[in-house]
């Protein structure tokens, strides 16, 4: 029998977890999957943990790795690498095991996506990517405007040679593809679920955005959230949100390597009306459009796979 399937008491038969009737569905992702509870506890845990954490591991082995050190870039790779470790990746996988929940179902480990589906993850990257930057920058100047500057807001060291731009690439576009992904649509969103996905997106989203302590980035990281949890839970594929999320840090991160950022703020400032029309409208339709085919498609591909959409 394969690992999805299930033998009904009254019935002889085995059916697949999505074949279930709705209420027998829901009794059975009850007992599998990780209560709300759990997952708002592993979210207040993440949060009070994710900057003590990486501060404590780097004092206790600043004597051993000091020669590491010798720049801010260096510092601040080092804490991400421990931040997303220590205080992202395990406490999902530890409550995970804990409270012995459907590990592959849980994580959305199970389905994959065809080129297709990743070609259309990538166009609206593209789409919407520029959507969230230009407006989160009106939500700072507005923020700003009440609540004055925030010293924080840009805190991170920019990579300044080829060497340390693929390094950046690896850690700051990577691993929160990879571990953010695991805690948020997969610990987290799953948890939601059993109140519907609308809910589970929503507060999956809400929680995402909070997390990155930073008021001045929540815009920027709700609308992206927003987009990964829709892709994911269509797809029910932790493959989707990775790719996206890989995508829209690497755009972030290759716009601040200097020499793409100097072109890049030069096109911005002498095309201003060009770029505002780009990305607020013609790059958000082609997002959008691109948005559209993936969850039609991805019906279709669910349907014909697994007999249901």
């Amino acid at each position: 029998m394969e690992e999805n399937q299930i033998i009904t008491e009254n019935e002889p038969v085995c059916l697949t977890v999505e074949q279930l009737p709705p209420k027998a569905r829901a009794a059975y992702d009850h007992k599998r999957f990780p209560k709300i509870w759990q997952a708002l506890f592993a979210v207040a845990l993440m949060w009070i943990t994710v900057q003590p954490v990486a501060q404590f591991l780097l004092l206790i082995s600043n004597n051993q790795l000091s020669t590491l050190f010798h720049s801010a870039f260096g510092y601040d790779m080092f804490n991400v690498i421990l931040s997303q470790f220590f205080a992202v990746l395990i406490i999902p996988l530890f409550m995970a095991l804990i409270f012995k929940v459907d590990f592959k179902a849980t994580f959305r480990l199970k389905k994959g996506l065809n080129i297709i589906q990743i070609l259309l993850i990538l166009v609206m990257a593209i789409g919407f990517y520029f959507l969230a930057q230009e407006l989160n920058v009106r939500a700072i100047e507005v923020f700003r405007k009440i609540f004055g500057e925030n010293e924080s807001s840009s805190s991170s060291v920019s990579s300044a040679t080829i060497p340390q731009l693929l390094f950046e690439i690896v850690l700051c576009c990577g691993l929160p593809a990879i571990c953010e992904e695991l805690f948020f649509r997969g610990f987290v969103m799953r948890s939601f679920e059993r109140r519907g996905k609308l809910m589970a997106v929503l507060f999956s989203t809400l929680l995402f955005s909070i997390m990155h302590s930073n008021f001045y980035q929540i815009v920027y990281a709700f609308l992206i959230g927003l987009i990964i949890g829709i892709i994911v839970m269509a797809t029910d594929s932790l493959l989707a949100g990775s790719i996206f999320h890989f995508t829209v840090n690497l755009f972030t991160t290759l716009l601040c390597y200097p020499p793409i950022s100097e072109v890049y703020s030069s096109f911005v400032r002498n095309n201003l009306e060009l770029f505002s029309y780009l990305a607020l409208t013609i790059l958000p339709a082609i997002g959008a459009g691109a948005l559209l085919l993936y969850l039609f498609y991805t019906k279709k591909r669910n349907t014909r796979l697994h007999g249901t959409p």
